[in-house]
């Protein structure tokens, strides 16, 4: 898992910051509100684990394509890497949800540092 792209969550105040992470599931029932299923890395002593996370977006979200362009709710897909920030208040499901603010569509995953 070593090779995997996908970026680790970090939490600044009441903000999520998480980078490279893979959309797994979309459900979008209009421009209004979605949800996505999220992959981000968690990574401890050698190892790294796969850990998901459910984003409600609404329209208050900002949604970004790769040129910096706003785009709807509904054109999230997935398989699509994307960078995010999260409220940190999330709930204690399994997955766990939390609101989203921001959605940015990556065209390839970042290096990670």
């Amino acid at each position: 898992m070593n090779n995997d792209p996908r970026g680790i969550m970090i939490i600044q105040g009441n903000l999520i910051f998480i980078n490279n992470a893979l959309i797994e599931e979309v459900s979008c029932s209009n421009d209004f509100f979605s949800e996505i299923l999220i992959s981000y890395a968690v990574r401890e002593n050698n190892s790294t684990s796969i850990q998901t996370i459910r984003l409600n977006l609404n329209q208050k979200t900002l949604v970004l394509d790769e040129s910096g362009q706003s785009i709807c709710l509904c054109c999230l897909r997935p398989g699509m890497w994307i960078n995010a920030v999260i409220s940190s208040q999330m709930t204690r499901s399994n997955p766990p949800q939390a609101n989203a603010f921001l959605v940015a569509i990556q065209k390839m995953p970042q290096s990670s540092m």
